[in-house]
């Protein structure tokens, strides 16, 4: 069996009520159970769980997912470490045996030339001292196994002298080059710092120029290869995430030498993106170990756009983000090196939400008496604020606003008008006639639709797709329906079925008279528009085609009040 048919075997024998029901207490309501979020503090009960689609949903928090997820998310674990619990849970055998990994020269690569680097480091003088220079020791160079790679085809003539390999898995492992049918190493009179999964496998360098080398950029990292994607990937990840879990708190910086004198001084939960912009694949990544998130960029213009990007893609998968800065040094290396203690006070004291930090920020830019710089301020806060779905965050945001901006003149003027603030979908929000109706053929265990219904009534092309597909279909059970969906029907679904009101198929019946109804007022209500617009230009047989239209259905309405 394949992995991913293994990852779905363990989904349908972990159960996720039961598995939930270890944390936390859950009622019954209707098909779905019901609790207090383990995820955030209530008072009310938000959290719901479906064994029909074996999913869950907390509409305060907005934490969503399987039963995968959940056991990540309670327990602090990676996916494959969720895996492995739940496997061993159920009775699955995960298949680990390395051998059968097509990848695995690539990570025997990999390791032969980290320890060729480190080795070598050791003995060379000159890049030791540069590396003590920048206050790297002896213990940083252990930890994170740097090394140095002098060229000289030394890492190459090693891995053919100790494995047989064709060319195109030397290149494939992104080591080497070829020129002209010739191969060589890559990485040439730099210091080398291996890139490790989150499971501890090399996969991956980045390498930095020494002073005087003008040979390439300033850094030079592996590129793509099958087992390293750099936007899926940051540095440092392997040693922060048991402290990660701890602090519950993942620390973005800038780069490697960052993350190296941020461990000197005692703070591990910290990670760097590898050369690139934080990328959602990153923050993803970041999010399997902990849902908060602390920026620290440069407070120059190119960081101010970094944390910009950074907030809005940490709002897009609902993580917590924070920031600050290393002001007045340029950036962690620089304020470790002069002030050892000075990092962890910053980031106790001085830590505030992403989006209060970058309004303060692009505000400092304004001159707030000018009308167009009010008008710059309005439309970089709709820009942020557009990005945000989840309700209690949004709202703690538009307080924010106010706060700060509250008193940009004399006369108390507020950027507080609704119309530039969105709106988020609140999954628990009273719902329309026709959301009721599919929630009530989704509440039985054989979804049914009753023939004598009519679609032409329904308005909401997402619920009149569902719905068809349940007439052309039924009887069918709501994992065939979830099956067959697209992922915003999917999602549309979801939210009804664990959504709190509880109805029945038996009250179908009373609320697609309901939706009937609503239907028919609308119409009436347009027809009423038509016939203002006829009259005001004395167009008598639109009029009377009209006034036909209306009575038909005010008959039909008032047939349905009786």
């Amino acid at each position: 069996m394949s992995r991913d048919g293994k990852v779905e075997l363990i989904k349908e024998r972990a159960d996720i009520v039961t598995i939930a029901e270890r944390y936390i207490k859950l009622k019954q309501s209707g098909r779905n159970f019901m609790g207090l979020c383990p995820f955030h503090n209530e008072k009310t009960p938000s959290f719901n769980v479906s064994p029909d689609l074996q999913i869950f949903k907390c509409f305060g928090c907005g934490k969503s997912g399987d039963v995968i997820t959940f056991v990540q998310e309670i327990e602090k674990l990676d996916f494959r470490e969720a895996l492995e619990k739940l496997a061993k849970e159920t009775g699955i055998q995960l298949d680990d045996n390395e051998d059968k990994d097509p990848n695995l020269p690539l990570y025997t690569l990999n390791n032969l030339a980290s320890e060729i680097f480190n080795r070598l480091l050791k003995v060379n003088d000159e890049a030791l001292k540069y590396l003590t220079e920048r206050g790297i020791t002896e213990n940083d160079i252990d930890k994170f196994k740097i090394g140095f790679a002098p060229g000289n085809n030394i890492v190459l003539n090693k891995a053919r002298e100790k494995f047989k390999l064709p060319n195109s898995t030397l290149v494939k492992s992104g080591l080497f080059v070829e020129r002209n049918g010739a191969l060589r190493d890559k990485f040439i009179n730099r210091i080398m710092f291996p890139v490790t999964s989150s499971t501890g496998k090399i996969i991956a360098f980045t390498g930095r120029v020494l002073p005087g080398n003008d040979y390439g950029p300033k850094y030079l990292h592996t590129p793509e290869t099958p087992i390293f994607h750099k936007s899926n990937n940051v540095y440092g990840l392997y040693n922060a995430k048991q402290a990660i879990r701890k602090e519950d708190l993942c620390i973005v910086c800038e780069g490697t030498t960052d993350v190296i004198a941020a461990h000197r001084v005692g703070i591990s939960n910290i990670v760097a993106p590898l050369g690139t912009s934080i990328t959602e694949g990153q923050l993803a990544l970041m999010g399997q170990f902990s849902r908060n998130i602390l920026f620290i960029f440069d407070s120059d213009l190119a960081g101010q756009r970094a944390l910009e990007r950074a907030f809005l893609i940490s709002e897009k998968l609902n993580l917590s983000s924070y920031a600050i800065n290393t002001t007045p040094f340029k950036d962690i290396d620089e304020l470790v090196h002069n002030n050892s203690a000075e990092l962890e006070r910053k980031i106790k004291e001085e830590k505030i939400d992403a989006y209060t930090y970058l309004l303060s920020s692009y505000m400092q830019t304004l001159d707030l008496s000018r009308m167009d710089d009010k008008m710059k301020l309005k439309r970089y806060i709709k820009s942020l604020l557009d990005g945000v779905s989840d309700k209690t965050r949004l709202q703690f945001y538009i307080e924010r606003t106010r706060n700060i901006t509250g008193r940009l003149n004399s006369s108390n003027e507020k950027l507080d008008s609704p119309s530039i603030y969105s709106t988020p979908q609140i999954s628990n929000r009273k719902l329309s006639f026709e959301e009721l109706y599919l929630k009530a053929l989704l509440s039985e265990d054989s979804i049914t639709f009753n023939i004598e219904h009519s679609l032409e009534y329904f308005r909401d092309p997402d619920i009149i797709e569902i719905i068809s597909i349940i007439k052309e279909n039924s009887p069918i059970v709501t994992k065939w329906l979830h099956k067959k969906l697209n992922e915003q029907q999917k999602v549309t679904i979801e939210n009804l079925i664990l959504q709190k009101t509880i109805v029945s198929y038996e009250d179908s019946t009373d609320i697609y008279n309901r939706v009937r109804e609503a239907y028919l007022k609308e119409k009436i209500s347009e027809i009423g528009a038509r016939l203002a617009i006829a009259e005001n230009i004395k167009d008598n047989d639109e009029i009377d085609k009209l006034f036909k239209e209306k009575n038909d259905l005010m008959t039909k309405l008032r047939s349905l009040r009786k």
